[in-house]
């Protein structure tokens, strides 16, 4: 409809070559068809305008790209850089790998994480990830190989939304803007918050959102389509977290010493921890059931009461030696937080996102501890596959509203503001 509206044909012509509807966007919104097109419209940038916008929905462990207007993302990769292994002197492969590909390659490969710690994000790998994976949206979903007939496929004409975390520094958003403006070289992008973008999801501008992300857990609540920011509440405990606490708890039965066994305590996390009702008592003899897995040098473990330990740290951050409020805690001090006139519509429509969120149990547990203590908590009930990309869902929406458009900086505000004044602005 965009391309008609434009006067713009020619796509679709080839012979016994079948192209999906988006695919013809991207054909002909590519650069080098725009340059045999230009009579056919004012300028390029009244293309982009009509362009779909690509959602980045940025994450520690696993990030989002795709276009707005699809019901998900296309492309989902690992934040990570692969590193192959030295052999003695030598090595097979010295190049780097970046998301799937390196995760494919784990167990040959040393794994880094450019979004590792929030405060200090190696933003060089990041950009290096960035470059390496945008042109993958340019693949058909489950094929190795790319489009030889979208090749003329450009990222770099259409309007992006970043989203970043709840408190993202200012050093932090700046550099996203160099990057997108400098090395990316787009023409408008804009920022949101990705606790926002996961309320929208669900229809809703009120309500507090829990995020049990790779990195931390954090709690915003939101009134109103304002994120009360003084009023959230965050702790250093995550997936990853628990990931080590993990190899800890097994450490007497397997030694972790390789990137593929950090990530296999993650699969065991992932596929056997639940979290217990209430808080037991885990000196007490265990009497669950105890799963035998093979590790990746087949040596055989067996996991006990390590399959509710583990998580517990969510709930009693003393367990992982943190000192501060665990999870349940935070929600109480965000609701305590607010004034009492808003108190009740925030809290009664918490929603809970991120991966961490989908360990079993978790959420009976939480509305458990929560409830007993305020009569001001309710949780929103996701569909648990949304609850994972609830934020580039959120951001895809907002692409379509004024919120969205309205809040779109262009390269020539960026290159005649510069960085710093566009983070105080927005």
């Amino acid at each position: 409809e965009i391309l008609t509206q434009n006067g713009l044909k020619g796509f679709g012509d080839e012979e016994n070559i079948e192209v999906s509807p988006i695919d013809k966007l991207r054909r002909s919104m590519s650069k080098s068809y725009l340059s045999q097109t230009q009579g056919s419209v004012e300028s390029l940038a009244d293309m982009i305008d009509g362009l779909p916008t690509i959602i980045f929905d940025i994450g520690a462990y696993c990030s989002k790209i795709g276009l707005s207007g699809l019901e998900k993302p296309e492309y989902i990769f690992p934040t990570i850089i692969g590193t192959s292994k030295l052999v003695g002197k030598t090595s097979v492969d010295l190049t780097q790998k970046y998301g799937t590909d390196a995760y494919k390659n784990l167990p040959n490969m040393s794994i880094s994480f450019p979004l590792e710690c929030p405060v200090d994000i190696d933003w060089d790998e990041f950009t290096d990830i960035i470059v390496e994976i945008l042109p993958l949206i340019n693949q058909k979903e489950g094929s190795e190989e790319k489009m030889n007939e979208l090749s003329d496929f450009d990222y770099s004409i259409y309007p992006f939304i970043f989203t970043e975390r709840v408190n993202n520094s200012k050093k932090n958003r700046e550099k996203l803007y160099e990057i997108a403006f400098e090395a990316l070289e787009l023409p408008k992008m804009c920022i949101k918050d990705q606790s926002f973008c996961s309320l929208i999801s669900e229809g809703m501008t009120t309500g507090l959102v829990l995020d049990c992300g790779e990195t931390s857990t954090s709690v915003v609540p939101i009134f109103d389509s304002r994120i009360l920011t003084n009023a959230s509440k965050s702790m250093l405990v995550g997936g990853r977290t628990l990931n080590y606490f993990m190899m800890e708890l097994l450490r007497s039965k397997y030694s972790f010493h390789t990137s593929y066994d950090r990530e296999y305590a993650r699969f065991l996390k992932e596929e056997l921890c639940h979290i217990s009702p209430s808080q037991s008592d885990y000196s007490q003899v265990w009497l669950g059931n105890t799963k035998t897995y093979k590790m990746p040098d087949k040596t055989c473990i067996n996991v006990g009461v390590e399959q509710q330990l583990c998580p517990e740290a969510l709930f009693n951050t003393a367990l992982v030696e943190l000192d501060g409020e665990s999870v349940q805690h935070l929600v109480l001090g965000a609701i305590s937080s607010l004034d009492s006139s808003i108190r009740n519509k925030v809290g009664s429509n918490t929603v809970v996102v991120g991966g961490t969120s989908l360990i079993q149990g978790f959420q009976q547990r939480l509305y458990k501890e929560v409830n007993t203590l305020s009569k001001n908590f309710k949780y929103h009930k996701m569909d648990i596959d949304k609850r994972q990309i609830s934020q580039w869902i959120g951001a895809s929406v907002l692409a379509n509203m004024d919120e969205g458009r309205d809040s779109m900086i262009s390269d020539h505000e960026y290159f005649e503001k510069g960085p710093g004044r566009l983070s105080r602005e927005t």
